[in-house]
């Protein structure tokens, strides 16, 4: 599929359950190493962002969060990560939030120094509205922007 979008930008999200990491990364590196388009991973395992921080780190990475009640993960962390306090560990190049949080103190001030901010899922005119006054770009189904 890569070959036939060689000249589409292309986002490679990678699904981690284990907490470990290395396997799936190292595959995904290989496949974008031959890959000739541009091309981003985003995770919301912080430990494969940083993996690509460490190891491919020409690699564009985007770090995906969500503060919302509904995410598979302990509250502390959720919010540990919202903060974004933990990205020099990560060095992300953009973050993806949650267009049902957004605005956040820790997402407006990542903006404000320059930081790039995506959000996902932009499905109806509420979280459109939300993802144009808040975000950079979006993650959209089921409507046209």
């Amino acid at each position: 599929m890569l070959e036939v979008l060689a000249r589409v930008p292309v986002m490679v999200e990678l699904k981690q359950e284990s907490l470990r990491v290395g396997a799936l990364e190292r595959a995904v590196a290989g496949v974008l190493d031959a890959h000739r388009g541009p091309h981003c991973v985003a995770s919301f395992h912080p430990a494969s962002i940083a993996w690509f921080a460490r190891e491919r780190p020409s690699t564009v990475r985007v770090f995906t969060l969500t503060d919302q009640d509904d995410a598979p993960m302990p509250r502390v962390l959720r919010e540990r990560f919202a903060s974004l306090r933990p990205l020099g560990l990560l060095r992300p190049h953009a973050i993806s939030f949650d267009v049902r949080g957004l605005p956040t103190t820790a997402t407006q001030r990542w903006r404000e120094d320059g930081g790039t901010l995506t959000t996902w899922t932009v499905r109806d005119a509420a979280t459109l509205a939300t993802a144009r006054a808040h975000a950079d770009g979006m993650i959209f189904e089921g409507l046209v922007p």
